[in-house]
């Protein structure tokens, strides 16, 4: 955790444990989550956590740009449209340093989806069902959706159903 506390989520199971999956090279996977909209950004990082990753929360580019210079991210999910840099800015800049890092791009403005995917990112447009966000990480992240161990975050249907922001 860093000295601000910006970990969100733990992940961690009722038993105490982190779900073994939620690992990369012996540590829980930690997700970098930049949204100007705290609501947004919350409900991001809560159906995060609830599929085991620790997520750390950035409330625009900048920020974002200098947590993903002190933290190892396994996942960058930013908004296109944020004040100081734009989350295609911060997403290309954490591209050169770390090439290999997953990156999701998410935005209310169809116009958006082009530009993103001409960068090689993959999109998803507000607003969007947990399960489809939950959908698009495991793709990133190289787990397959039909994977038995994939359960949705919320049922069909029930917009952020359960998800409470922190």
């Amino acid at each position: 955790m860093s000295a601000e506390g910006r970990y969100v989520g733990s992940g961690i199971q009722a038993n105490g444990r982190i779900p073994e999956e939620r690992f990369v090279a012996g540590r829980q996977r930690i997700a970098l989550v930049a949204d100007d909209e705290p609501l947004v950004r919350r409900l991001i990082c809560s159906v995060l956590a609830r599929k085991g990753w620790r997520t750390i929360e950035a409330t625009d580019g900048v920020e974002a740009l200098g947590l993903s210079i002190d933290e190892s991210v396994d996942l960058l999910v930013t908004d296109y449209e944020m004040p100081t840099i734009s989350g295609l800015q911060l997403a290309n800049a954490v591209r050169r340093r770390t090439p290999d890092v997953p990156i999701l791009m998410i935005s209310g403005y169809p116009a958006c989806i082009k530009v993103a995917r001409n960068h090689g990112y993959l999109f998803l447009q507000t607003p969007f069902e947990p399960n489809e966000l939950i959908s698009q990480v495991e793709t990133l992240s190289g787990r397959q959706v039909g994977d038995p161990r994939f359960r949705p975050a919320a049922q069909a249907g029930a917009r952020w159903a359960g998800v409470t922001a922190r």
